[in-house]
């Protein structure tokens, strides 16, 4: 199956369209000062407009071709203060969060305004830890992990893993077998279901299933970090926001879905950046892209 995708670029070298293989194409509008303001699409619904920036040039709202809109505040020194989320459709699942800092930057309090995306996953729990000298866990409650000589977690509660010589998780025992293409992307995820990825330069645009055929797609703006549109092909769960830990960072995760299809996802640290994280890293971690 083929996976060749196409590009067109405007005269000044900034990309304007990018066609994925099923022949779907996402095109970009930019402004005078060459900031993308409409995301174009043969699907409406998956168009955003950009419909203010901060002076940063980070986006400050932007409304979506399904009548969704997402707007962002900061204060004064740029930390982001208010997130608003609203889908025209009842005011259910609309929702604003606002946030305040004390000097040293930390969250002070946090207010939202609908509790449907309270987060209820947390649980109580007391569990004694012990490291070694190289500040490897040993003990974890009942659990004794071990590691090989390069530091790769070997095994851990009657599981075991295996790494390439690039540090990079390629078997975990009974879960899951990963392969990665000669660039050390993620090529496939064979576990309970076999996911094949694609790629457009380090940036994850597509997953496909054991048939080739299309499970997931991805459509980033100008900045890799930033994302447009992330699609479930199948129904997918309803709407969720949540605090998460992302590499030691206290971030925010959202997901917003519309007709029971993924519209959007990702991680918002506090800074107000968009961060997103589908891809098995150095030692199986997720990596921030």
């Amino acid at each position: 199956m083929s996976r060749t995708l196409a590009y067109q670029y405007d005269p000044a070298g900034s990309r304007t369209r990018i066609t994925h293989p099923d022949t779907s194409w996402f095109g970009t509008v930019r402004d005078v000062l060459g900031r993308p303001f409409w995301l174009s699409s043969a699907d409406p619904a998956a168009g955003v407009y950009y419909q203010a920036y901060f002076p940063d040039g980070l986006p400050g709202s932007r409304s979506g071709g399904n009548g969704a809109a997402t707007w962002v505040s900061r204060d004064g020194v740029g930390r982001l203060n208010g997130l608003g989320l609203y889908y025209g459709a009842g005011g259910a699942n609309d929702a604003t969060w606002l946030y305040d800092f004390n000097p040293a930057s930390q969250i002070r309090s946090v207010n939202r305004d609908n509790d449907a995306y309270a987060w209820t996953g947390h649980y109580a729990v007391s569990r004694a830890y012990t490291t070694n000298g190289l500040n490897q866990y040993t003990a974890s409650g009942s659990v004794s992990p071990t590691s090989d000589a390069r530091g790769d977690l070997d095994s851990a509660a009657g599981s075991y893993y295996l790494f390439t010589a690039d540090n990079l998780l390629y078997s975990a025992w009974n879960q899951a077998t990963l392969s990665y293409d000669p660039a050390g992307r993620l090529h496939q995820d064979a576990g309970v279901s076999v996911t094949r990825m694609l790629w457009d330069g380090a940036t994850l645009i597509a997953e496909y299933d054991n048939a080739n055929a299309l499970q997931r797609r991805y459509v980033f703006g100008s900045s890799r970090s930033y994302i447009n549109v992330d699609s479930e092909i199948e129904p997918a769960d309803d709407i969720e926001l949540k605090p998460a830990y992302f590499e030691g960072r206290l971030v925010l995760y959202w997901r917003e879905t519309f007709q029971n299809r993924i519209y959007r996802q990702g991680l918002f640290n506090i800074a107000g950046h968009t961060v997103v994280s589908r891809c098995a890293g150095r030692g199986g971690r997720q990596v921030e892209r």
